[in-house]
């Protein structure tokens, strides 16, 4: 008597889908994450231009009007004396400003005239090409 040898089907893995999803997926996350690392609270304005110097001061005027020199807070009537000894040390070195985009002009232009009656002989107005918001 002759038995009839049955054969197994095993099941067929498609894994065309399977790689379409993980390559959708590596794309999702990759477009919905951010890459770049928070710096600062200051919204520069949008902007191009020159990087300057790292040998230059800082004055930085975040969106409250607070005012720092080289990442320290300072009061805007002590700004200019503060300004003014630190240029003794090296008159020639420029002055960085920045200025967060949503800050008052008017406020603005107060601390550029301390600046400038500080007697800065350079100053670069620091921008931000990404124009990001925060």
């Amino acid at each position: 008597m002759r038995f009839a040898l049955k054969q197994h089907s095993y099941g067929f893995l498609d894994i065309a889908p399977l790689v379409d999803l993980v390559f959708l997926l590596l794309i999702f996350f990759m477009v919905g994450s951010r890459f770049d690392k928070p710096v600062s609270a200051i919204n520069l304005p949008e902007g191009e231009g020159a990087a300057g110097s790292d040998t230059s001061l800082s004055v930085s005027i975040n969106a409250h009007g607070e005012i720092f020199l080289n990442d320290r807070a300072v009061e805007f009537t002590r700004l200019e004396d503060e300004l003014r000894t630190a240029l003794q040390k090296g008159p020639e070195q420029p002055v960085r400003l920045r200025a967060d985009g949503s800050l008052q002009f008017a406020r603005f232009v107060q601390v550029l005239n301390r600046i400038q009656s500080a007697g800065a002989m350079g100053l670069e107005i620091e921008q931000d090409p990404r124009h990001t918001v925060r």
